[in-house]
């Protein structure tokens, strides 16, 4: 026979109780008075030979009125008296390089940014062929003021310089063929020029005669992760001469039998080709720089505003925008004559050349 004694059934629902104890009092770590206080050996590397103590700083404390080592005491000393060596050895260094270079050719003088240093050197050196004497004596004598009679024999001398053939400077025996005078290109020189230096060949020569730059810009397409984008888009005729329909017509900038451009009408209009799309950048070290025009009698220069760099875009992304957003179906280019401003923009750009 078996008994049992069985607990009776719980007469409420279990419930989850918040201990009201901290539960980490039995187990956190706790410092003994004997591990506080012992004091640990740091062991710090001397820097520069010099050891540091990090546990006293009044080690470093400096005593007032304290008199300094001999040796520390030169260290701070202004305008310490200098030895008979250390002078000598000041003496025999050069303040800025000499003229003189040896592989230099004569009447050639070496640029550098030490020119501009007002001091100057005592020391010739005789080992190097001396470059350009003769130049800085005639400047040295130059600053000094040149009465008026001096002015004009000077500008006479210019005159009749100018007159004597020119010499070629690594051969004497070579003789100039034709001697033509350099002047500003005065019917031109109201034009602004722009070099442009493409990274590949952009097409036909014959249609880069007549080709047209013309700037564009997208706007940003945060979907395809693309941002705003300005370009240069490239344009040609549409009928370049190379098709039956161009034959034995005049163009806009064509020349004609006797070598005298074709006059433009205003109001003309011709259909051009969109060739392809660049990126550019402007070059920011351009500086002063001219083209010359030869012809019968004269040489004239003129003057390049800018240079820009062009690149092929060659991104599909930045393409496929384009196509989208400023590449139109057609393109046309009508030519106008020049406007009141513009015509005395131009006047006052040729007025600027009056004095030559």
């Amino acid at each position: 026979m078996k008994f049992s004694n069985t607990l009776p059934p719980i007469p409420f629902d279990p419930k989850l109780l918040t201990n009201p104890f901290d539960s980490m009092r039995f187990v956190r770590y706790r410092t003994t008075s004997l591990e506080t206080s012992h004091q640990h050996t740091l062991h710090a590397e001397p820097d520069l030979g010099i050891p540091i103590d990090l546990i006293d700083p009044s080690t470093y404390k400096a005593t007032p009125g304290a008199a300094l080592p001999p040796e520390d005491a030169v260290l701070i000393q202004v305008g310490a008296a200098e030895t008979p060596e250390v002078k000598k050895k000041k003496a025999n260094v050069r303040e800025k390089p000499s003229t003189s270079v040896s592989w230099l050719r004569r009447h050639t003088e070496y640029i550098s940014d030490y020119e501009q240093s007002t001091k100057k050197v005592s020391r010739a050196d005789s080992i190097e062929a001396r470059v350009g004497h003769a130049t800085l004596k005639r400047a040295e004598k130059d600053k000094r003021k040149r009465t008026r009679e001096e002015v004009v024999d000077a500008i006479d001398q210019g005159f009749e310089a100018a007159k004597e053939i020119p010499v070629h400077p690594t051969d004497p025996s070579l003789k100039p063929l034709e001697i033509l005078p350099v002047f500003p290109d005065h019917d031109l020189w109201a034009n602004s020029y722009t070099l442009v230096t493409f990274d590949a060949d952009p097409g036909r020569p014959r249609a880069q005669k007549q080709a047209l730059l013309k700037g564009f810009s997208t706007e940003a397409e945060a979907e395809v992760g693309l941002a705003k984008q300005s370009f240069v888009a490239y344009l040609v005729p549409k009928n370049d001469g190379n098709d039956d329909e161009g034959k034995g017509k005049k163009k806009v900038g064509d020349e004609d039998d006797e070598g005298a451009a074709v006059e433009e009408v205003d109001g003309k209009t011709a259909e051009y080709e969109w060739v392809r799309e660049y990126s550019f950048r402007k070059d920011q070290q351009h500086s002063a720089t001219y083209f010359f025009v030869w012809d019968d009698e004269s040489v004239r220069y003129n003057e390049i505003q800018a240079k820009i760099v062009l690149d092929k875009i060659k991104s599909q992304a930045a393409k496929d925008a384009i196509r989208r957003q400023a590449r139109p179906s057609h393109s046309y280019v009508t030519t106008r004559n020049p406007t009141e401003d513009e015509l005395e923009a131009m006047e006052l750009a040729r007025d600027a050349l009056a004095p030559f």
